[in-house]
């Protein structure tokens, strides 16, 4: 076997590893809250979206594409985005999709506050 086909082998196992482990560590938080009674639960991965649980059902989702230039207030933008959904009756997916899309808005300024998606913004591409 020659050493690039071994390091092509190793680099594919590897993979593998940190994507299982990476996962378990994502869900089994979720799964645990869930056990204690609670709908929805998740777990936000930056650049790589988010992992949700609810009815039993995992979504996983990677995060919108944005012309990144700070990533201070991602976190605070997503869980109210999610909080609004849920709050106007919205399914879980539309509501973690608003809290992804105002998360990769916020990343598009500097700051955390500046790229906050305005209402306009909100309801043209979410129509209520």
């Amino acid at each position: 076997m020659s050493s690039v086909s071994v390091s092509v082998h190793l680099h594919k196992r590897l993979r593998h590893y940190i994507r299982s482990f990476f996962q378990s560590v994502c869900r089994n938080p979720c799964r645990k809250l869930t056990s204690m009674g609670v709908r929805l639960t998740g777990v936000t991965l930056g650049a790589k979206g988010y992992i949700a649980l609810i009815d039993g059902r995992f979504i996983e989702k990677r995060a919108y594409p944005a012309k990144a230039i700070d990533t201070t207030g991602c976190g605070d933008a997503f869980h109210p985005g999610v909080t609004f959904g849920i709050v106007h009756g919205w399914a879980a997916e539309q509501s973690l999709d608003l809290g992804a899309w105002a998360a990769a808005m916020v990343t598009t300024q500097m700051g955390g506050r500046s790229g906050i998606p305005r209402h306009h913004a909100l309801h043209t591409r979410y129509p209520i």
